[in-house]
């Protein structure tokens, strides 16, 4: 889409992102046919790639409480992002979140909050690459989630 079409008409912009977030998960695996998990700051969807595009929504789209026939992706969205804060005791995750202040207070990025990206650090599932490997920080402040379960894999996604 052109800027000057996004400037006339703005709604034909809505849900774009987790479109590209599932054109780019197509582009990069090389899958055709997946569910993919975009997570974001605040929130995570989940949707389903069918030959290379994201599944649509077959029905009323509803936005702000009006109803609509946009062309959009099937979603399914949940509240749990990276910036989702963590309460260790008793363990609680979000409803709070650092949101797009994640890269200034998450304690992977030096700040003082625990988030779910520190967590997912800890355990090894997200590598720190300024650490290397999984950051330490986090595994001091959640030592929970530092621990895998006997001859778990160990994945490992790079983190922004």
């Amino acid at each position: 889409m052109s800027a000057e079409t996004a400037m006339a008409l703005p709604v034909m912009s809505f849900a774009s992102g987790a479109t590209n977030s599932m054109r780019g998960a197509a582009f990069l695996s090389g899958l055709q046919d997946a569910m993919v998990v975009d997570v974001g700051g605040t929130s995570s969807d989940v949707g389903q790639l069918r030959r290379g595009f994201p599944r649509e929504a077959n029905s009323v789209v509803e936005i702000g409480e009006v109803r609509t026939l946009f062309r959009m992706p099937d979603l399914f969205s949940i509240g749990l992002g990276g910036g989702s804060i963590v309460q260790p005791d008793p363990v609680a995750v979000g409803p709070a979140s650092v949101g797009y202040r994640l890269t200034r207070e998450a304690l992977v990025f030096g700040g003082g909050t625990l988030t779910a990206t520190d967590a997912a650090v800890a355990a090894g599932i997200v590598v720190d690459r300024r650490q290397g490997e999984s950051g330490p920080g986090a595994a001091r402040a959640c030592g929970c989630c530092s621990r895998r379960r006997p001859g778990q894999a160990r994945k490992t996604r790079s983190t922004g």
